[in-house]
């Protein structure tokens, strides 16, 4: 019914006084131009009753990191030479900046927008996204040049790049230092619901991806960093 004294319309706004001027905005700009932390009354019509409460509005974090160093750092896992990360803005950014005849990747923008069009949900949530494969005998048949988003590991949703590491070394590292699991299975955004288009041995799988990183000279298969 109202905010901050501000009498809210049927058309959800509030009239309020700019110079000389009286103008009708929406109520949410009463909000909005608060500093983060600054407490807001709201009067509610509530089981027929008004009822006056003081909340304090803050920002919903965004599912894709903004700003590099900031928010942002690089950050990568590799199983069977295929190649994980997080979709970030500065990511999105540093694909546009390099020239068409160098990208050695194609990034749909239906991924990118996957990310920078939603919220997070929780504050772990990340957009998980195959970004290329490095080619080895075990990813054989394989051959990702287009960014994808992830979505199941081995059945099982993925929220965020540490989960999927963790989910990884304990199917691949089990009590007796084997595998648990027969095969590692993705499933993507543009899979169906019931098929992993992307599956990989187990066995002899970690051997492989420390081939995989002494031949590219990348210093360690995981670098996961924090949320």
């Amino acid at each position: 019914m109202e905010v901050d004294g501000h009498i809210v319309s049927n058309e959800s706004t509030v009239s309020l006084q700019l110079s000389e001027h009286k103008v009708d905005l929406h109520f949410e700009v009463v909000v909005t131009q608060k500093p983060k932390g600054e407490p807001t009354t709201l009067k509610l019509l509530r089981n027929s009753e008004e009822v006056e409460i003081v909340v304090e509005f803050t920002p919903i974090p965004p599912l894709a990191a903004r700003f590099d160093r900031y928010d942002s750092a690089p950050r990568y896992l590799v199983l069977g030479g295929l190649v994980f990360s997080v979709m970030t803005v500065p990511l999105f950014h540093e694909y546009c900046e390099t020239k068409k005849e160098d990208r050695r990747i194609l990034l749909p923008n239906t991924v990118y927008l996957a990310a920078v069009d939603e919220w997070k949900e929780d504050y772990e949530q990340e957009v998980v996204v195959l970004l290329r494969t490095l080619k080895h005998t075990v990813n054989l048949g394989y051959d990702c040049h287009e960014v994808r988003d992830l979505r199941r590991f081995n059945g099982q949703p993925v929220s965020n790049l540490a989960k999927l590491a963790e989910s990884a070394t304990a199917v691949l590292c089990g009590p007796d230092k084997t595998p648990t699991v027969e095969f590692l299975r993705f499933g993507f955004q543009d899979d169906p619901e019931d098929f992993d288009s992307v599956v990989l041995q187990a066995a002899g799988l970690q051997q492989a991806d420390a081939e995989i990183c002494r031949n590219h000279r990348i210093a360690k298969p995981t670098e996961i960093g924090l949320l």
